[in-house]
């Protein structure tokens, strides 16, 4: 079900791994279990915990071992349904999922191989799970070993090959069958003898380890490196702990673990921009050269273009294919609305681009996104949150939902506009994805009586059911037009009728749910963010549209979130902290921080930037570095 596991985009926590993240080379864990006396693959735990999870050839039985900083097995979790016939590696992905690769076989022209995806158990005590099994093929035969990795952003499932004439990255669709052969796709040419393979739990490096040295692919924009590693080892496996900055190296002599520092790790423990792509390999050769730096991507010049698929005449209700949404595993991406596309001045305060980017539009103003400006944002690893306003027409929201001829054409010009978009960040294959919110806050806006709008006539605002009923036709417009775009409900919080709102939309269109917390003007300096935002976060986990069809809670985040300078720059630094922290130990996808003057009330004011503020813009850049 990789086509479920719909990336948001992220940024690290803070918390340390194994052995710690600023642990320095040698403080290394022998691992005491004999079962793994054939440690065959290693990934971090996805939960803020100092565990590493570990597998073994068949004596250590269909289970995987959660191995404590002093070595000793915390858990043994067996595999429900699994057989151990010489696992490969295993993976951490989105979600709190494990993902476990079993051995190949050849079988006519190809190499067939499975693979059992299951969720992490938050506690050391059980030591049984369910395990969903994928069979999987990739084109070739012959004795040769391989990887397993799953992106953070997107949950797509890569495989890399262990081969002494120089490797291959298979990719996996966007959906996995439970049923049949899951073909996997060439995406490009790696090292030689690959016996190892990760991403950082932003995204990047991706780092690909042989017998004697770790070759690292820092994101697009950045240099490609590789150092080496230690000799002697017999390298089996590799993770990255959840700072970034450390390699976790499986190493079957001992066996043990190796803890080494990244020779180039981010700025951001979690980088902002994120690639899912591999290390690109030199000329197929045994001896790869040390450095390699990426260029500049050339520009694409995808134009948008007319859906093919016209708008129906009302939204149905069955499960889309692009499936659930997941939230990538114990990681959030941490931004700043400076303007649209202000990724540049993002960068220049904080040394890296953006995970996400929000765009305000408004349906009077525009036909269709900005394509050229997003797909600048793509390039650089930044994802689009866009979201379209009604409050000056050119339709009301009954008209929306009565889906006439004039409301067809706009939007079959504006989600073809989204098609061109998401379509062009999947051929990017960085991580991106773009997100869709329509009418943000809208019980909001009629509660405070936003809409000017003259097609109201005397009474200047819609209905709650009206307004609900627009959101279900154009997102499921938007399902059946442009499937590969993330349906946002962004959603206003605890005011009137928003339960009623949100019991009006259709669930199933709901892919992941945003809001706007802030510390305002009228709080207390001393109020924390768990004091603000807690019932909030809580309500919001406990909505029955907020949990996926398999029970799994859908993503969540924050479109907008700050604190009034009023409070001090002192308070507001520790707020800032606190929040951070707050909302990444609270699963939060992404926050972004709204660097502005309330649009609503210019007594509300949260820039950080302006020089006024220079503990709380610290304070911030720590939070994107991931301390």
């Amino acid at each position: 079900m990789i086509a479920v596991l719909l990336g948001v985009a992220t940024v690290a926590a803070g918390a340390v791994a194994l052995g710690g993240s600023l642990d320095p080379a040698g403080a290394n864990t022998s691992v005491r279990d004999e079962r793994l006396s054939d440690l065959t693959g290693i990934a971090r735990s996805t939960y803020d915990r100092d565990l590493v999870w570990a597998v073994g050839g068949p004596s250590a039985g269909a289970a995987v071992y959660a191995i404590a900083p002093n070595g000793t097995t915390a858990a043994r979790v067996a595999l429900g349904g699994a057989t151990n016939d010489g696992w490969q590696d295993v993976a951490a992905g989105p979600d709190n999922t494990l993902w476990v690769l079993g051995p190949g076989r050849s079988s006519g022209g190809s190499t067939l191989m499975s693979v059992y995806r299951i969720s992490e158990p938050s506690s050391t005590s059980q030591t049984w799970t369910a395990a969903t099994e994928y069979r999987l093929s990739i084109p070739g035969t012959g004795s040769r070993g391989a990887s397993l990795l799953v992106s953070p952003w997107s949950g797509r499932l890569l495989i890399a090959t262990e081969e002494a004439g120089g490797g291959t990255l298979y990719g996996a669709s966007p959906t996995l069958a439970e049923s049949g052969t899951n073909s996997l796709s060439r995406v490009r040419d790696i090292p030689a003898n690959v016996t190892g393979a990760a991403f950082a739990p932003g995204g990047h490096p991706m780092v690909l380890v042989t017998a004697d040295r770790a070759y690292l692919d820092n994101g697009r924009y950045a240099q490609n490196t590789t150092q080496a590693l230690p000799a002697g080892t017999d390298v089996t496996g590799v993770s990255i702990d959840r700072s970034g900055r450390t390699l976790l190296v499986a190493d079957a002599s001992g066996p043990e673990i190796l803890t080494l520092p990244l020779e180039s790790a981010p700025a951001t423990a979690g980088p902002t921009s994120a690639t899912t792509s591999a290390p690109t390999a030199p000329a197929r050769t045994t001896s790869p050269t040390t450095t390699t730096t990426t260029t500049t991507p050339p520009q694409r010049t995808v134009a948008p273009t007319t859906t093919s698929s016209s708008p129906t005449s009302r939204a149905t209700t069955t499960t889309s294919s692009a499936g659930v949404a997941r939230t990538p595993s114990g990681t959030m991406a941490l931004s700043m609305y400076n303007g649209s596309f202000a990724y540049d001045t993002f960068r220049s305060l904080f040394g890296s681009y953006p995970a996400v980017e929000t765009t305000y539009l408004n349906a009077d103003q525009v036909t269709t996104p900005n394509i050229r400006q997003h797909q600048a944002q793509i390039d650089r690893g930044v994802s689009p949150v866009i979201t379209l306003g009604y409050k000056n027409g050119p339709f009301t929201r009954a008209q929306i939902a009565a889906w006439g001829s004039n409301v067809q054409s706009y939007y079959r010009t504006f989600v073809a506009g989204l098609k061109t978009l998401s379509d062009y960040a999947a051929a990017a294959n960085n991580g991106t994805r773009v997100y869709f919110a329509d009418e943000h806050e809208a019980q909001v806006k009629i509660n405070q009586d936003k809409y000017s709008f003259s097609g109201y006539g005397s009474s200047q605002v819609p209905t709650t059911a009206a307004s609900a009923a627009a959101w279900n036709q154009v997102m499921g417009y938007v399902r059946s037009a442009a499937p590969n775009v993330i349906r946002t409900y962004w959603y206003g919080g605890s005011g009137a009728n928003e339960d009623t709102f949100a019991s009006l939309l259709t669930p199933s269109l709901i892919q992941m749910a945003t809001f706007d917390p802030y510390r305002w003007k009228h709080n207390s300096p001393s109020d924390t963010p768990q004091r603000l935002w807690a019932s909030k976060i809580s309500s919001l986990k406990s909505k029955s549209w907020m949990r996926n069809s398999d029970g799994s809670l859908k993503p969540w985040g924050l479109t907008e979130w700050g604190t009034d300078v009023s409070m001090g720059d002192t308070s507001n630094a520790t707020f800032v902290t606190q929040a951070v922290d707050y909302l990444r130990s609270e699963g939060a996808s992404f926050a972004v921080y709204f660097n502005r003057t309330d649009g609503n009330n210019s007594t509300n004011k949260f820039t950080i930037t302006d020089g006024k503020s220079p503990r709380t813009l610290a304070a911030f850049r720590t939070a994107v570095s991931g301390g």
